[in-house]
């Protein structure tokens, strides 16, 4: 992602039956990673989360990346093949001896409020299976907050075993007896003139600071994290209301990141404000519903106004209050 510092990654283990008994041009399917599975029979899609042996289901057998298996890009080759112009042949590339075609397939090309922005698949195919051996989606727009963002996915196929023995029965799927469905919790932000609790913040030196430390002084308290594009667009606004209001003080607090990934962060996009974790619980007492959440708190430590998500309008609402407290 545009936002993040690291690529994220999983090896997925996939079955996959491409023949089906219905009209289904996804076939069906059954994926593995570390922390997921997903398996589509057909009629649902059974997402799980290895981690908190949760559930989802879902009648579409699309869910995210890792459920994107050959079938869904052989549909998505299929589909665009159609379509004068968008697939281009460029120069073989040879990798371990091996030649493959090299194909792009773009889907959009244009120059929006004078940013590029497209959306294309690059494909390497071995010329002798017609099997792939890397697929990669490069995306850039411009999202509904006005931001410029983008990413790129990139699957790497190898390992294939064509008619196994014992392959499983795809067109029957479950959920195991361990897993439920997740509980969905919302979270009402903290009203007008409610004390704001008393938190722990920690710099990157172990230190323990709280909010009552900040009293006398005007806060403005960021809960985000550094997977978050919103996060990311916020941190211009933030830096731009440091500059305007000097008795301001500004702290994005990460319930979930660790200080040397912020670090990064920090100075990958020029933070001018301070940086603390903070316990992964914390929503208990401060609750957010979503990152990035603000709360503007007063001189007596109470709580003024709060925020949900990132928008355009956001810093003339913001700008508005804090003049009021001046």
């Amino acid at each position: 992602m545009s936002f993040q510092n690291e690529f994220s990654a999983d090896t997925m283990k996939c079955f996959i039956t491409l023949k089906t008994r219905e009209n289904k041009t996804n076939g069906y399917f059954k994926v593995t990673g570390k922390n997921m599975a997903a398996s589509y029979d057909g009629n649902k899609l059974i997402s799980l989360n290895l981690s908190d042996t949760t559930y989802t289901l879902s009648d579409k057998p699309i869910s995210g990346q890792h459920t994107r298996t050959l079938a869904y890009w052989a549909q998505y080759i299929g589909a665009n093949l159609k379509q004068p112009g968008y697939v281009k042949s460029l120069k073989d590339t040879l990798i371990n001896n091996t030649v493959y075609s090299h194909t792009r397939i773009t889907t959009y090309d244009a120059i929006t409020n004078g940013q590029h922005c497209y959306t294309f698949a690059e494909l390497l195919i071995n010329k002798n299976t017609l099997l792939p051996y890397s697929i990669t989606s490069k995306v850039r727009g411009i999202g509904g907050d006005g931001e410029v963002g983008g990413w790129v996915e990139e699957h790497l196929y190898s390992n294939y075993s064509l008619n196994p023995a014992g392959f499983p029965d795809l067109t029957i799927t479950s959920v195991p007896a361990n897993f439920k469905a997740p509980v969905h919790k919302t979270y009402q932000l903290l009203a007008k003139g409610t004390k704001a609790p008393g938190i722990k913040l920690y710099d990157a030196a172990g230190k323990t600071i709280t909010l009552e430390a900040m009293k006398s002084k005007m806060v403005l308290l960021n809960f985000t994290g550094l997977g978050c594009p919103h996060c990311v667009n916020a941190v211009q606004l933030m830096n731009q209301l440091k500059s305007q209001y000097n008795d301001l003080v500004i702290i994005s607090a990460y319930p979930f990141d660790k200080h040397d990934a912020i670090d990064k962060f920090d100075k990958k996009f020029a933070v001018k404000y301070l940086s603390y974790t903070t316990e992964s619980d914390v929503k208990q007492m401060f609750p957010y519903d979503g990152i990035p959440t603000f709360y503007l708190i007063d001189k007596d430590g109470a709580i003024v106004k709060s925020y949900t998500g990132y928008y355009q309008k956001l810093k003339d609402e913001m700008v508005e209050q804090l003049n009021t407290m001046q």
